[in-house]
């Protein structure tokens, strides 16, 4: 309290386009009771912020990445054990706590990773008097002092998930620059994952791998003694809200080469360009009949030839191409592709198939299949094959298609 965290909190919501879930909204109307009457409202207090903020997170998690402005650990081994020691909760109250906290948390899980505000505790005085909230007045004696201990204590000992921290007494998040290369650090976290990581950081307090400018490592996000939980949302700007479909199709076979230069044919060639999808292409033409007939089912597109290539006209590395079309297929919620020669479309359904997601594919006979493509069926589970005569009618298959309910289809 007063570290900064729901500033932190939103400010990271934003830049990642995840979702901001507070805890305010339901403790408001415990605090002034709490502490008026703590011995006679700890216990039921602590049940009442496990319970709504249980159900708020496994509501909101279902269909977005969120960031939580207080983890779950902290009400358990924070506040729920400070009414304990304080003799404010008895045994026996503490206990059924406990027990009650394990059990959510079989359903909640660790979170992908916790930052820890960090800030001195006379400036976390000065923020909370500036806030004059009413039931502050009877705190018990020493509170603030006696829980800021407890997180020291807390964090150095946390080990359930990537822990970071931000030394939010030197850093000022309002300042746009800090807010920019702290979503950046989180940002490198995350899409840098698949790295090795060093395993012997050091935990010291205060030291940590430089790798990041604000971001402190503490807890390597992919360490072996850490079970990774995949995000389902990065934060790219291409990335799309949920539900997104991923729609593939084939590129330089089909695109005005360049300079007729033929390894511009190859889109991970080295050479970087690899022609121009024009406006009146029939496959381009098609992806964007196709790009309306999804989204009027309320599913977002993600079509890689538009949304990260810009049809040719933007000039991309191979690693660039291949780290973010990579991206967008594990993030997405279903795959669309329609095969031809394309070896990135092949590439992308099986990253696809790999990561369990819904496939969609299209086999259109006014565009020559690869003889692997011909061989994959719709009894796979999840997998439904769809055979059409020419480009004109893609779209419309589709929209025979409930895409949503497709993608809800169990595992």
């Amino acid at each position: 309290m007063g570290s900064g965290k729901t500033t932190l909190a939103k400010k990271i919501a934003s830049g990642l386009n995840f979702e901001y879930v507070s805890t305010e909204a339901f403790s408001k109307q415990y605090l002034p009771d709490l502490f008026a009457s703590t011995s006679r409202w700890a216990f039921e207090a602590q049940v009442s912020f496990l319970a709504e903020k249980s159900a708020l997170f496994l509501k909101k998690i279902m269909r977005n990445n969120i960031v939580l402005d207080r983890a779950f650990s902290e009400d358990s081994d924070i506040f729920a054990r400070y009414f304990y020691e304080k003799k404010f909760m008895d045994k026996r109250s503490y206990e059924t706590y406990l027990m009650l906290y394990q059990n959510y948390m079989r359903f909640v899980g660790p979170p992908d990773f916790l930052i820890y505000c960090e800030c001195d505790l006379f400036v976390i005085k000065e923020r909370i008097e500036k806030k004059a909230r009413s039931f502050q007045a009877n705190y018990p004696q020493n509170h603030i002092e006696d829980v800021y201990e407890m997180y020291l204590n807390w964090y150095k000992n946390y080990n359930n998930s990537a822990l970071y921290k931000v030394d939010m007494a030197k850093v000022n998040i309002m300042d746009k620059r800090n807010e920019s290369i702290l979503i950046s650090d989180i940002e490198k976290v995350i899409n840098d994952s698949t790295n090795q990581l060093d395993l012997f950081l050091s935990r010291k307090d205060g030291e940590g791998d430089k790798k990041y400018s604000i971001l402190q490592e503490l807890i390597p996000y992919d360490s072996l003694n850490i079970k990774r939980v995949d995000i389902k949302r990065k934060s790219s700007g291409f990335i799309k809200p949920y539900p997104y479909a991923y729609i593939a199709a084939p590129f330089t076979s089909i695109a005005d080469i360049q300079n007729g230069d033929e390894h511009n044919l190859f889109l991970f060639d080295d050479i970087g360009g690899h022609g121009e999808i024009p406006p009146d292409n029939q496959v381009r033409m098609m992806l964007e009949m196709l790009d309306i007939a999804v989204r009027k089912q309320g599913v977002n597109t993600l079509i890689p030839h538009k949304d990260i290539n810009e049809w040719g006209r933007k000039k991309l590395t191979p690693k660039d191409v291949y780290k973010k079309c990579i991206l967008s297929v594990e993030n997405c919620d279903v795959f669309i592709g329609l095969f031809g020669f394309s070896p990135g479309v092949h590439m992308e359904y099986g990253y696809a198939i790999a990561k369990g997601k819904p496939c969609i594919l299209i086999n259109c006979n006014q565009i020559e299949s690869s003889y692997i493509s011909r061989g994959i069926s719709g009894d796979q589970n999840r997998v439904l094959v769809l055979n059409v005569n020419n480009l004109s009618d893609v779209p419309e298959c589709l929209s025979g298609i409930d895409i949503k309910k497709f993608i809800d289809i169990p595992l």
